[in-house]
């Protein structure tokens, strides 16, 4: 039907049209309005005018500090994170609260692929440009005290300061072993350090993180130190490195360990003189032991059971002995951690008890 009324329509159009013969038909078209713009409100951003970086259109001059514009331009962090770590350490925070984007420790400012004066070249451009662009965009850069994607003092002083920063930077690039046994060794007491400063009984329940208990060793005792040097080919600046953060690592444990000591020490409260025997008997190397105190953390056995959680496989006591080795070079005493275990012998039964040294801890000794 549509088809229908719109062909007889286009049909009657045309003969009007062919019956005017030199005529000419007028078609009035209406004119478009233009539409009006509003003025935006006051206070309010104009986007066409701000660029992607988030840092606002240069000729309209620098802008308030704002952390969301400011978070987008740290996003050029590659030229200021190698400095991090000497930034830390002249203020005196802990690097994994200045790290960035979940690196634990940042890249290095220089690397062993490029001739390092071209680096250092590279990296004063880079530093310079970047201090330049940074106060182009922000009219103010305050201390937030956050990490340096939302902190723009830490981008100032590393970029206006940048000639103590990459004396910095060289000095701990020489310091860096190519050994890459002797790295790790750098990386874990560095860490070792972080975890010293950052304990507290309420946070953790260890000073330093397994595998790290002899970096606070050979941070207190002048022979584990000495040991540990003299085993490897270090050259001077890599030893005066260890020696550095092993200082430190000494000057920041004595509250540390007194915490440690006051959090631990009553927690073995039970008394069972044989296995306080089986006990002292797993420490015989340390002659002339002083026992400052001994028990068991229970007085009821725990059931260890299989890798399915349903057979028994033995059961066991924790126990410990507070005490000092009078051998130690050192001011500290120790917590030795002995276990009572005994063996599933099947059918409800268990083997006969036997004791099982699990590890230690330097502990504060008891006031004279």
């Amino acid at each position: 039907m549509y088809r229908i009324v719109t062909s007889a329509f286009v049909l009657a159009l045309v003969l009007t049209l062919s019956s005017t013969v030199g005529g000419q038909i007028k078609i009035s078209i209406p004119k478009i309005p233009k539409i009006k713009k509003d003025a935006p409100p006051a206070g309010s951003v104009d986007r066409r005018e701000t660029n992607s970086s988030g840092g606002g259109n240069d000729t309209a001059g620098p802008q308030e500090y704002d952390e969301t514009a400011f978070r987008s331009f740290a996003q050029k962090r590659d030229p200021l994170f190698g400095f991090v770590p000497c930034y830390a350490r002249k203020h005196k925070r802990q690097l994994k609260d200045l790290v960035l984007y979940s690196d634990y420790y940042p890249y290095p400012a220089f690397d062993r692929y490029s001739p390092l004066q071209e680096q250092v070249a590279k990296q004063r451009t880079a530093l310079a440009a970047l201090e330049q662009e940074l106060k182009r965009k922000f009219a103010t850069r305050p201390d937030t005290g956050k990490g340096p994607d939302a902190n723009p003092a830490i981008w100032e002083e590393i970029t206006t300061q940048r000639e103590e920063y990459i004396a910095c930077a060289l000095a701990d690039f020489e310091e860096k072993s190519d050994d890459p046994r002797v790295s790790k060794f750098q990386d874990d007491v560095k860490t070792t350090l972080e975890d010293v400063k950052d304990y507290t009984p309420q946070t953790k329940t260890a000073i330093a993180r397994s595998g790290n208990w002899d970096w606070l060793a050979r941070a207190i005792s002048p022979r584990d130190r000495k040991e540990f040097l003299d085993n490897w080919e270090l050259k001077p600046k890599q030893r005066q490195g260890f020696e550095r953060d092993l200082d430190a690592i000494a000057a920041a444990l004595p509250p540390k360990i007194a915490a440690f000591t006051v959090d631990k020490i009553n927690n073995f409260p039970f008394r069972n003189p044989a296995e306080e025997r089986m006990m002292r008997a797993q420490l015989t190397e340390i002659t002339g032991m002083v026992v400052h105190k001994i028990g068991l953390y229970q007085n009821q056995w725990r059931i260890s059971k299989d890798e399915y959680d349903l057979l028994p496989n033995s059961r066991y006591k924790q126990g410990a002995i507070y005490g000092r080795d009078p051998n130690s070079d050192h001011p500290y005493c120790r917590i030795w951690y002995v276990n009572i275990i005994q063996n599933y012998s099947g059918g409800g039964t268990y083997a006969a008890s036997y004791a099982k040294y699990v590890g230690t801890d330097f502990a504060t000794c008891p006031a004279k």
